[in-house]
């Protein structure tokens, strides 16, 4: 009976995150109703908590995951998509809902929601931007629970690799035609920790008040003109916020989503290296073509 009441419990459901590496995403879950797949909150996308708020508040029901932002949920309903999957992306952290379909996190730039069918047949769904999933420990409508499958960090995978696996089951020429203009724009350079440091050197004494959101957009701006992957640049300004005492974190890295989201129709018109260089007059970035 203890360990029954123990599944219902927030307490061992954060336990159970922290310990399979959850608690790694921050400020991105929110509150959902005990055995239900309702947000609590209507304006959930905006009122997340970490996994320490909800502990502290004693929430008691289940606790969603929201996509977008860098993560998307690949959530595997037939057997030809889910084979697939394992032969053609890494592992990555996994869990099973109670109908026995999976649910996969990826680090991935993908801002929208996919259906995948073969047919009349659905196949699954890739959830991104605007959707939450339940993670390990919740509890479905059904009764059921859903547990932990796989406890790998969390893989990272570019739009193209996904476009190049999911191509045969998304099926809507619109759907094609935005993913082929995503995957071209995404062939992205990863930073390693020096390089990410040193943008944070040179920026921190000029992100001030008055100045931080321009230097966000030109910061925006000046990465994606060179490719670099969203992930680095989330960090970047995370790195700069947080050492800087910037209160506006969370406007910030929203300004770094939007950008990057929309970076087809916004980077032929948005300054990058010439804009840093009006803030820091003449700082060491190396010049690109604006």
């Amino acid at each position: 009976m203890k360990n029954r009441l123990q599944q219902f419990n927030i307490d061992s459901v954060s336990n159970l995150l922290c310990s399979i590496g959850f608690d790694s995403l921050g400020k991105r879950f929110i509150r959902v109703w005990p055995r239900s797949k309702r947000p609590v909150d209507q304006d959930w996308p905006h009122r997340t908590y970490t996994l320490s708020d909800l502990y502290i508040r004693n929430w008691m029901g289940n606790v969603g995951l929201v996509l977008g932002d860098g993560y998307i949920d690949i959530e595997d309903d037939h057997k030809d998509l889910r084979n697939l999957i394992e032969h053609r992306l890494p592992v990555t952290k996994t869990w099973q809902s109670p109908a026995r379909s999976l649910h996969r996190l990826f680090e991935c730039s993908l801002a929208h929601t996919i259906k995948l069918n073969a047919g009349t047949t659905h196949l699954g769904d890739i959830q991104s931007t605007g959707s939450m999933v339940l993670v390990p420990g919740c509890t479905h409508p059904n009764g059921g629970h859903y547990r932990i499958a796989n406890e790998s960090p969390i893989a990272r995978i570019s739009e193209m690799e996904l476009f190049d696996v999911i191509r045969p089951f998304v099926q809507k020429e619109k759907e094609h035609g935005r993913l082929a203009i995503h995957a071209a724009s995404t062939r992205t350079v990863d930073l390693n920790a020096q390089q990410r440091t040193t943008v944070v050197r040179l920026l921190a004494p000029f992100w001030k008040k008055g100045q931080r959101h321009l230097l966000t957009i030109y910061l925006c701006g000046y990465l994606l003109k060179r490719r670099v992957r969203y992930m680095d640049a989330r960090e970047i300004v995370t790195t700069l916020c947080d050492e800087t005492g910037d209160e506006e974190k969370k406007a910030r890295l929203a300004n770094v989503s939007y950008h990057y989201r929309n970076r087809v129709t916004l980077l032929p018109r948005l300054k990058g290296y010439s804009g840093l260089r009006e803030i820091i007059e003449g700082g060491a970035l190396e010049q690109d073509a604006d």
